[in-house]
């Protein structure tokens, strides 16, 4: 086995730096960023709740001014609106306007392509490995987050928002 001579950090955040210029680069034919289509995809799978700025900003982790530059650029697309909720006025429902049936089958085609990519030359045994790994890197980042900032709002990237 060769020497590691990088810290692992630089070999996810290079990994993950480049996932994301692939997928830019195939959903540019939709109009699309990664991160646009991320909060799409999101919308789409939580229908059924009454979605907010802050649930994507806690899902995702990232802040106030990245959430709202993202939901600017989907409403002037046509993708989302944003009305008004009845119990609080400050509070702004966002609302999907698209097929989520059809974005969700073109986002799966490109997660799927990326997976592809990820685990090219990797038996069906080292998949289910590398998947059973990373769920525990991740769960130690986790919470490891949550120890040194006694975050809550951290959850797993699969988890469904609860309102």
């Amino acid at each position: 086995m060769p020497q590691n001579t990088y810290p692992l950090g630089f070999f996810f955040r290079s990994t993950s730096h480049k996932i994301e210029k692939i997928m830019n680069r195939k959903l540019k034919s939709m109009g699309l960023t990664k991160s646009q289509c991320d909060v799409l995809f999101f919308l789409a799978k939580n229908k059924e709740n009454d979605i907010i700025q802050r649930d994507i900003e806690n899902y995702f982790h990232i802040s106030n001014p990245t959430v709202t530059g993202i939901l600017n650029r989907l409403e002037q697309k046509g993708y989302i609106v944003r009305e008004q909720s009845k119990k609080d006025k400050r509070i702004h429902r966002i609302r999907s306007t698209f097929d989520e049936e059809e974005l969700c089958a073109q986002f799966t085609k490109q997660r799927e392509y990326v997976d592809q990519i990820l685990t090219k030359g990797l038996s069906d045994e080292e998949k289910a490995q590398l998947t059973l790994l990373l769920e525990k890197v991740m769960n130690n980042v986790i919470e490891e987050a949550k120890e040194e900032k006694n975050d809550k709002d951290l959850t797993l990237p699969f988890e469904r928002v609860q309102n």
